[in-house]
């Protein structure tokens, strides 16, 4: 979940086609138009121009292409697949491609991530200083970064070895530079830590706008897992699977006399594969829709899926509003999302928008009390959606909110609820505002990935605490 934006949601329809690399090791790309132009300026001169029906990038390496791809689409950095060496220079290549594309957000992230890799790794960034100043303006940040990370560590004797082979006159004369400011400093008494080292915008490009650390940035800390990946201050992950963003799907929403609003979204067939088990069914069988490569879902609301689309991306749960006078729509939303997420076998979406809905109702100090009946009329008994409202009921300061509203409570509803006060009383637990209920503990106690898979919040932080135990 995230906080409103004055800026227009994609509409996940209209997509423009991106050919990337020379002929010879050319790729091509389907990718929304509005996600396109909300990163760059480039691109948004290029879509809104529609001089040409194909966007042509024949000077990019498709690999470098690729991550921006990842970055626009989900705000991470995912080029750690590669070695420490092959790493540092895709990130370096990917600073550069976004100066081309004027995107200042994917600059400072590249940066943040070459950091942050760098001290995960301990290795050389400054191996490819040559290919730095070779590509780059003269005051341009990657420049500074590769010369702090050759000046304030001692890298002379590896220098000395590579005979030349890495390094230019310039940025000699740059690292000459910055040692002498430091000598001067030490002199004073004055140490300067390495800036590099450090959660800072020392690097960026944003200069007085906002870093896109508070663009992307979330308040509460179930979606810091989420956004950060574990790793303070960058947004560098490393995915198991790569992401084929060359094909994609159609699927149209809504249209049955139960949800009579209607339309048609245009999504990546790899990404949604890979969430759902239905859309994986439905396109690897021999079935109408993966002839057509077209999913029907009339019975399913148009809201509900865009966020869920939202989600498959960038594994945020995102609301339109976080109005405390406007809670009972934004909770139907989130449990219609609960709802679609259950028919399309996603468990890990499901355990998001649980968590989304305590965090929203922490938030605005409201409960989904007008959200129950639709709830139990659309979830099976053991559904954990219901468990989380029950203990709402029953538990501290939400426990007076419903008594007003329990005539219109289901019945089942009204069972759960006298059923845990019962539990409750049997086990010697004499005040029930006294017994912290799981969504104010550990909210795993709601979600379905059980005891052998991973939670949604850990999946995208496992593979870097791996590979660091790996190094050490």
């Amino acid at each position: 979940m995230t906080t409103e934006s004055p800026q227009p949601k994609p509409d996940w329809l209209h997509t423009v086609t991106v050919r990337v690399g020379p002929s010879n090791n050319q790729r091509e790309y389907l990718i929304h138009e509005e996600v396109l132009s909300k990163h760059s300026p480039f691109f948004r001169r290029k879509i809104s121009q529609r001089e040409y029906s194909e966007i042509h990038l024949p000077s990019i390496v498709p690999e470098t292409f690729e991550q921006y791809v990842h970055w626009v689409y989900s705000h991470r950095i995912t080029a750690i697949k590669k070695d420490a060496h092959n790493a540092f220079y895709l990130m370096i290549c990917c600073n550069i491609l976004g100066h081309y594309l004027q995107d200042t957000d994917f600059q400072d992230a590249t940066i943040d991530a070459l950091q942050v890799y760098s001290l995960l790794v301990g290795s050389k960034a400054v191996i490819e200083t040559k290919y730095v100043y070779a590509n780059t303006p003269k005051d341009a940040p990657l420049r500074r970064l590769v010369i702090d990370m050759l000046v304030y560590e001692d890298y002379s004797e590896w220098f000395v070895q590579q005979n030349g082979r890495c390094y230019t006159e310039e940025a000699l004369h740059d690292g000459l530079a910055k040692a002498l400011k430091l000598k001067a400093a030490a002199a004073r008494g004055a140490r300067e830590d390495a800036p590099y080292k450090q959660v800072s915008c020392h690097y960026h490009e944003h200069e007085d706008k906002p870093c896109y650390r508070q663009k992307t940035a979330f308040k509460f800390h179930s979606r810091i897992q989420i956004c950060e990946n574990g790793i303070p201050g960058s947004f560098l992950c490393e995915d198991e699977h790569e992401i084929d963003f060359t094909n994609f799907i159609t699927v149209h929403v809504g249209g049955s006399s139960s949800h009579p609003e209607t339309k048609q979204s245009t999504v990546h067939e790899a990404p949604i594969r890979k969430q759902s088990p239905f859309f994986e069914a439905a396109l690897s069988r021999n079935w109408k829709e993966a002839g057509e490569r077209v999913v029907r879902l009339p019975y399913q609301d148009v809201k509900a899926f865009q966020l869920y689309v939202n989600w498959i991306y960038t594994h945020r749960i995102v609301v339109p509003e976080l109005k405390p006078n406007r809670s009972t729509p934004t909770f139907m939303l989130i449990f219609r999302a609960y709802v679609l997420s259950d028919m399309l076998q996603d468990a890990d979406c499901k355990d998001a928008i649980l968590h989304a809905c305590v965090d929203f109702s922490k938030l605005t100090g409201s409960v989904p009390i007008a959200c129950t009946k639709f709830v139990y009329e659309n979830t099976g008994r053991d559904a954990p959606v219901r468990r989380l409202l029950v203990d709402y009921f029953v538990h501290g300061e939400y426990e007076t909110k419903w008594l007003s509203s329990s005539s219109s409570l289901p019945v089942e509803a009204l069972v759960d609820v006298t059923t845990l006060f019962r539990n409750m009383c049997d086990s010697n637990k004499a005040k029930i505002e006294g017994n912290k209920p799981a969504f104010l503990q550990d909210m795993c106690e709601y979600h379905e990935h059980g005891k052998d898979r991973l939670c949604y919040k850990t999946k995208h932080t496992q593979v870097l605490e791996k590979k660091r135990k790996a190094e050490d």
